[in-house]
């Protein structure tokens, strides 16, 4: 094994301390972009049930700004169980609680509590009986316990409801079509939106509870005619990056054991969709791209866990140097003026 290559996995893939190094770091590039601008404060429509209820909870900037940074590391925490719970990277490794944390700490939008991050813990957590039902002769239970964590997920964000029909090519992966999955996963997402129809009745405000699917409806086509050229460039060097590392992935992973195989062929299928879907629903939310830089924290963190030559090193340092040079970028944007 070259020595760059035994040195990065030594240092970095296997370090003992590299987890809380990163996480030390991570957190004083969050406070340093919180602290040198006046961050724009998003509005939330309201897309789900729960979220108009949450937000007065987070109107304090120093609030929201915590929660978030708490989010993030939820996120990270949850990949990196996932990780060694089913043994996904055979080798002892940081990255899957690395890569999330940094990639959501290189921009402003992820410094204040969104919806977002509520969705995605519950699409996270529905991977766990997915991965479950692999070689189970009954795996409808597991089905019913995925949809009811996406259903939950919709509540916070209805765009999240969107996740479901894509779930049901993870169980054909997993274990082949079967109807009384598939009528599981039905009825655990009905179970939660009937319970969510009896406390509106309860509330008298069943009126509204049809008010979070309208969001659904309302696409909004990217318009690239409005593009720049600097927009152009940027957006074409996003999607080679994605698409480069989906291929990478889907290569090393086809020589990994079957489970891993399925499960990166599922998460490069749902990048895939949350990609079209974020082009479908451009100007309405920004959920299916935190997705997108979600799963993707997980595929580099196993293609990198596994790197085999210096050229893949060499590439781990370009390409944390361009995560660098994005922090900074987005980090003078909001600089005040008069610095």
């Amino acid at each position: 094994m070259d020595r760059l290559v035994r040195s990065f996995k030594h240092n970095i893939v296997e370090g003992r301390f590299v987890g809380v190094v990163v996480a030390i770091v991570v957190i004083v590039m969050r406070v340093l972009m919180f602290l040198n601008g006046e961050l724009h404060q998003n509005e939330f429509f309201d897309s789900g049930y729960v979220w108009k209820f949450l937000a007065p909870f987070f109107s304090d900037r120093r609030i929201s700004f915590a929660a978030s940074t708490f989010s993030v590391f939820i996120i990270a925490g949850i990949i990196s169980q996932l990780n060694h719970r089913f043994n996904i990277i055979r080798t002892h490794t940081s990255l899957p609680f690395i890569v999330p944390l940094v990639l959501f700490s290189l921009h402003p939008h992820f410094l204040q509590m969104i919806p977002d991050f509520v969705a995605v813990f519950f699409m996270l957590w529905a991977l766990f009986p997915l991965l479950n039902s692999y070689h189970q002769s009954e795996p409808q239970l597991f089905a019913f316990q995925a949809a009811i964590l996406i259903g939950i997920a919709g509540v916070f964000q209805i765009y999240a409801l969107l996740l479901l029909p894509l779930w049901w090519r993870g169980e054909m992966m997993m274990r082949g079509f079967k109807f009384k999955s598939l009528l599981a996963s039905l009825i655990g997402v009905g179970l939660v939106y009937w319970m969510v129809f009896a406390l509106l009745v309860f509330l008298g405000r069943v009126d509204t509870f049809l008010a979070p699917f309208d969001f659904i409806t309302r696409v909004s086509l990217v318009q690239f005619s409005e593009f720049t050229v600097s927009k152009w460039i940027f957006s074409g060097m996003i999607f080679v990056f994605l698409f480069t590392f989906i291929i990478l992935v889907h290569r090393k992973s086809s020589h990994d054991k079957v489970l891993t195989q399925i499960l990166f062929g599922f998460l490069n299928f749902l990048i895939i969709c949350a990609v079209v879907l974020q082009l479908l629903y451009w100007s309405t939310t920004l959920f299916w791209f935190t997705i997108t830089l979600t799963l993707l924290s997980f595929l580099i963190a196993y293609y990198y866990s596994l790197v085999e030559s210096k050229w893949q090193v060499y590439s781990f340092y370009l390409i944390f140097s361009a995560f660098i040079l994005i922090y900074g970028v987005n980090y003078f944007s909001i600089m005040p003026t008069f610095l």
